[in-house]
């Protein structure tokens, strides 16, 4: 129970900071306040160097994330989950999910469970702030981040 707790706190420390990044980005605190709430916080473990570029990136007002790469991280961080995608979003998740298994019949190594996540949270920190249209990504980002997290035991 100890070590699962402090699996988690890895996660939840990562989750904490995302949550206040987003929150700057959708206006609800000025930078000052954003960059004093996250000094509160310990640095996460999970996907650390790209919560520093991200937070570094806060004060460019211009910088918004490639759409795309940001909804495939989504649909895969679900897909890992188990999480279903929205509908509009089915088609190119079993493109992702091709695409990923064409990678391992190459031979291609796939990464630990606790690894994989790590490296799909990196992926949406590093795709900056998220565009307008992707508003009901915190949620499913949540949701799947939950649901992973009680996979992982």
């Amino acid at each position: 129970r100890r070590r699962r707790a402090g699996r988690r706190a890895r996660f939840d420390g990562w989750l904490a900071c995302h949550r206040l990044v987003r929150g700057h980005d959708r206006g609800e605190r000025d930078l000052a306040a954003t960059r004093d709430a996250l000094a509160a916080i310990a640095s996460p473990e999970v996907a650390a160097e790209a919560m520093c570029r991200r937070v570094e990136m806060l004060a460019t007002e211009t910088n918004v994330g490639e759409a795309d790469a940001l909804r495939d991280s989504v649909i895969e961080l679900e897909r890992f989950a188990g999480v279903d995608s929205p509908a509009a979003d089915r088609q190119r998740r079993m493109d992702l999910q091709l695409g990923q298994l064409s990678a391992r019949l190459r031979g291609e190594r796939a990464q630990g469970p606790e690894q994989q996540l790590e490296s799909l949270l990196a992926r949406i920190t590093d795709a900056g702030r998220f565009p307008a249209d992707a508003a009901d990504f915190d949620d499913r980002i949540e949701r799947a981040l939950a649901r992973a997290l009680d996979q992982l035991g």
